[in-house]
């Protein structure tokens, strides 16, 4: 169990006369003018001096797009791996990568909040506004984490009417995904939005030696609430919270005795892998126009539990009898994560639109980790 602090401070001068580098093509045709707030101000993709590909709430409709691999394969120089555990996720932008249970190289941001975990990348994407993607070093303005670049995630506002929404799939697999929305305003100037979606699947990668399937989805479901309120004409307050709680396959590797590269084989494990947990993820947003410039607030907590449990030698007693490295016994593995992160963040945004434009922020990040990681016999080559 280990605390640790962190703070960050950043400026940067930014020059709108620069032209835009930014868009690509494949993500961008054919839906107009598309905003986005990669330089932590909402601007027009077309003036952002920066390498951005940034999908509409059209575009993200169109593509189907439900999950963070969906989005981040319809980008250039971008690659998103699943592995080992339900939320285990590496991405690599443009070569930089990453290593099991440590920072990405890119940066995620939702709602204005960094998401500080490699565990909160493998997202179910629902009620979507936006999404931008920024590649490059992006320290100046993500701060930790943006060496390869910065994924900025947008969901949607409450509305000014009543209004909600409701999206239901079922495919191969027996998978069925549920997804849906209502919002309301609350008085005048206020409104809620709550957005949940719910997914389980069967799955299709079959275990040889237990004839199930290993990629099983036994229930993945979030709920998520945002509540938006002008309290003035120069104050506005932006509040978030979410709950999700999952239960699904893990570990499903395979050996492979040839040692040879395109041999291709299914799990075998006698050990069912899988993972179980929750993430809980609460912000508050103020934002005070001063005027020349607007002082944002961003206060958020995170809690996230994952555990799995799962095959350490890979086979089972009948294709292997040696067992684990031909010690004659059948071995397993188990680990348990937490991980509470404290996060504060102030930044002040010029708010002109002239030649010069300018950002001062400061940022701080209390991260309280524990990761118990055990092996373990089975006794008798059953379970």
């Amino acid at each position: 169990m280990r605390g640790a602090g962190r703070l960050a401070i950043a400026m940067a001068g930014l020059t709108a006369g620069t032209h835009a580098m930014a868009q690509e093509a494949p993500q961008n045709q054919g839906f107009g003018d598309i905003v986005v707030t990669a330089q932590r101000r909402q601007e027009n993709l077309q003036n952002v001096p920066i390498q951005v590909a940034a999908f509409s709430e059209q575009k993200i409709t169109d593509a189907g797009i439900k999950s963070t691999r969906e989005f981040v394969n319809l980008v250039p120089n971008v690659s998103f791996d699943e592995s080992f555990t339900y939320l285990n996720s590496f991405v690599v932008v443009r070569g930089v990568t990453q290593i099991n249970n440590a920072d990405s190289p890119v940066a995620v941001i939702v709602d204005g909040v960094p998401q500080n975990s490699q565990k909160q990348l493998r997202m179910n994407l629902f009620d979507i506004q936006r999404i931008e993607v920024l590649k490059g070093p992006q320290g100046g303005l993500y701060g930790r984490n943006a060496i390869g670049g910065a994924m900025n995630i947008i969901t949607k506002d409450p509305s000014d009417h009543m209004e909600g929404a409701l999206d239901a799939s079922y495919g191969r697999g027996d998978a069925i995904d549920v997804t849906g929305s209502l919002s309301t305003p609350v008085g005048d100037d206020a409104g809620l939005r709550v957005a949940g979606s719910y997914k389980t699947d069967n799955g299709r990668i079959r275990n040889t030696y237990s004839n199930k399937n290993v990629d099983f989805i036994d229930h993945d479901w979030e709920l998520r609430g945002k509540f938006k309120a002008s309290l003035s004409d120069n104050l506005k307050i932006d509040l978030r919270a979410s709950y999700r709680d999952f239960r699904a396959g893990a570990i499903y590797d395979s050996r492979v005795p040839s040692g040879l590269a395109n041999d291709f084989r299914l799990p075998s494990s006698n050990i069912e892998g899988l993972t179980f947990g929750h993430l809980f993820d609460t912000s508050a947003k103020i934002d005070l126009d001063l005027g020349a410039a607007t002082l944002t607030s961003i206060t958020a907590y995170t809690d996230i539990k994952e555990s799995y449990r799962g095959d350490l030698d890979f086979g089972n007693p009948v294709d292997n009898p040696g067992g684990f490295l031909g010690f004659g016994i059948q071995a397993g593995q188990g680990q348990d994560l937490r991980v509470k992160l404290t996060s504060q963040e102030l930044r002040l945004v010029s708010n002109g639109k002239g030649p010069f434009r300018w950002i001062l922020g400061g940022y701080y990040l209390h991260t309280k980790r524990s990761l118990l990681t055990r092996a373990f016999i089975d006794l008798n080559g059953s379970r």
